[in-house]
């Protein structure tokens, strides 16, 4: 067996809560220095204030919550958070930790069904939203046939003000009015303890609906060491963060949200990516690195707007979440540099939901010499790369990215048989992706075992959208795929459908049967979450390729794409209006 560890030295990671981590009594930091910038706003809170305020909040969801005609939340429960990022975010995420409840987190663009699934799969006794999704969650609780007084007493609006659009629910504002200032000491997790579950970020892995993966407190402190180590070229003194990805995906609520804290580095948060706010975000704070997914990078290479920011300060953008192509990299590398930005390097990193985010980082002063790598092992983990065959690759060779570490899973949540698939008995997970390792020990991803689509970084399962078509009246067959789209720099999710009017088979490309494709693309907005719209089109035919087993043939699906992408002399179909972005 071949075994591969870091080139960077082993840590030590103290096994206790992650708010402890954070903000323990020897926490190094100036309590008045920067820790979070509201990027619209400009509102800063100090290290000493988010430590405040989230031991206040702890307080009160601990004693408080009873006198608001709700429930007192207690060690050992889950709450739901489903909201975009702003400030409010980390203090309720690590509030949570510090009163040792479970956050579980949700993607903002669910749909109610979608959500639905996961209050219940989490076992959610509340959720915390955000004033413009709670719409959203009332539809959720309808469809568990929850009373709407039973509702409200599970549901605490995240907003400092209780205005009459939310009358009748409880905000973050009454919980901190009636703790009154009051501290809670946080929960204890030191020792074994650190071995429980601390968030649940959701993963689809690649078949059917989303699973919680459960991460722990030692994981993630584990995680934010391995970052201190990879971010050794971010300074207090110097560097300003920006977090434009969600902090409900494992990269953003850990590595983006937490890591800044943990090394002292002030942290400017915008709920989305909205291109000019993004940029004049940059110019006005002075922003010196940032995380960023391959789109955006794109956008920053090709955009005009781009030339008319001060995009200077910026000395290092770390690209995640999804492949990127070497050519990207280099030219907005070269364009920005040119710009102003004389000192910034382009790098990558990679990981997982399931590794609790971060496993390599490519060093910057090696990021072009080693372009397109994801780069070093990062400490305190072991790497083996498994041919099919079930033996070590061999050096150069391609081979299944397996990891071991403190910062893997507990496991799949109510899930044994997932975990079961995905952990081996001594302890390695199984990435899926197929990668290669030079003999410097830089790690390249050249393939996906997995059939997961990755669009902008969010997790699309071809099977849940094959099971959604054929449920569809006149779908008699249905084959997902991912095609890659130059245009958003991502893959796209692409249809291929079996109609059940035989009128339709033979005539792929007439108008009828395209009108009838572009009927199911709409119906299929009306059910899922946007990034899991059909962007590569819907496509008709006559059969889909299956195995003797009735396994979709993915392969096949996939020349079948490039053939007729390439017959057809354009890239895949490409849909970017702003209502599905």
């Amino acid at each position: 067996m071949t075994i591969y560890t870091s080139p960077l030295p082993r840590l030590t990671v103290p096994k206790r809560s992650v708010f402890t981590h954070l903000f323990g009594r020897e926490d190094p930091f100036d309590p008045s220095s920067t820790a979070l910038i509201d990027g619209l706003t400009s509102e800063v809170i100090t290290r000493g204030q988010l430590r405040a305020q989230i031991l206040t909040f702890t307080w009160g969801i601990r004693h408080e919550l009873v006198n608001l005609g709700g429930r007192n939340l207690r060690r050992g429960e889950t709450a739901l958070v489903f909201s975009p990022n702003f400030l409010l975010f980390p203090v309720i995420s690590l509030g949570l930790n510090a009163a040792g409840v479970i956050g579980a987190f949700a993607n903002t663009a669910y749909t109610p069904p979608e959500l639905a699934h996961q209050l219940v799969n989490s076992c959610a006794s509340h959720v915390f939203v955000h004033p413009s999704l709670l719409p959203v969650v009332v539809a959720t609780y309808d469809l568990l046939k929850v009373p709407l007084d039973e509702a409200r007493k599970r549901t605490i609006v995240m907003s400092w003000k209780n205005e009459d659009v939310f009358k009748g629910w409880t905000s973050f504002g009454d919980i901190m009015t009636l703790a009154k200032g009051k501290q809670s000491a946080p929960e204890d997790f030191n020792g074994e303890r650190a071995n429980e579950t601390a968030f649940l970020f959701y993963s689809s892995g690649t078949t059917g609906l989303s699973k919680g993966v459960e991460c722990t407190h030692n994981g993630v402190n584990t995680v934010l060491e391995m970052c201190r180590a990879g971010f050794r070229h971010f300074f207090p003194e110097r560097d300003v963060l920006l977090a434009v990805l969600p902090f409900f995906h494992v990269f953003g609520g850990v590595v983006i949200s937490f890591a800044p804290l943990s090394i002292g580095v002030p942290l400017v948060i915008l709920p989305r990516f909205q291109p000019q706010t993004f940029l004049s975000t940059i110019q006005t704070f002075r922003i010196t690195g940032m995380y960023l997914a391959p789109p955006v990078l794109l956008f920053m290479n090709k955009h005009p707007m781009v030339s008319k920011y001060d995009l200077s300060s910026l000395r290092n953008i770390l690209l995640g979440a999804a492949p990127v192509s070497t050519e990207l990299i280099l030219q907005t590398r070269e364009k920005l540099r040119a710009m102003g930005a004389k000192h910034l390097e382009i790098t990558q990193a990679f990981g997982l939901t399931e590794t609790t985010a971060t496993t390599h980082i490519l060093p910057p002063e090696r990021s072009v010499e080693k372009v397109g790598s994801i780069g070093i092992l990062l400490p305190n983990q072991e790497a083996r790369l498994v041919g099919e065959d079930g033996t070590d690759a061999a050096e150069g060779e391609r081979g299944e990215l397996w990891i071991r570490g403190d910062n893997i899973m507990k496991g799949y949540l109510y899930n044994p048989e997932a975990t079961a698939n995905s952990i081996t008995p001594d302890g390695w997970f199984k990435t899926g992706d197929i990668a290669t390792r030079d003999n410097e020990g830089f790690y390249k991803i050249v393939d996906r075992k997995k059939e997961l689509i990755k669009y902008k970084g969010w997790q699309v399962p071809p099977a849940e959208l094959e099971a959604l078509l054929v449920s569809h009246p006149e779908i008699a067959d249905s084959g997902v795929i991912g095609v890659h789209s130059e245009v958003e720099a991502t893959e796209v999710p692409r249809a291929y459908v079996v109609p059940r009017d035989t009128s339709l088979l033979g005539s792929f490309n007439s108008a009828k049967a395209k009108a009838w494709a572009s009927s199911i693309d709409k119906w299929v907005q009306t059910k899922v979450a946007q990034h899991k719209f059909l962007r590569g089109g819907v496509i008709v035919r006559d059969s889909i390729p299956r195995s003797q087993a009735g396994k979709i043939l993915r392969k096949e699906l996939r020349s079948i794409a490039n053939a007729e992408d390439a017959k057809r002399k354009r890239k895949p179909v490409n849909r970017t209006d702003a209502a599905r972005l």
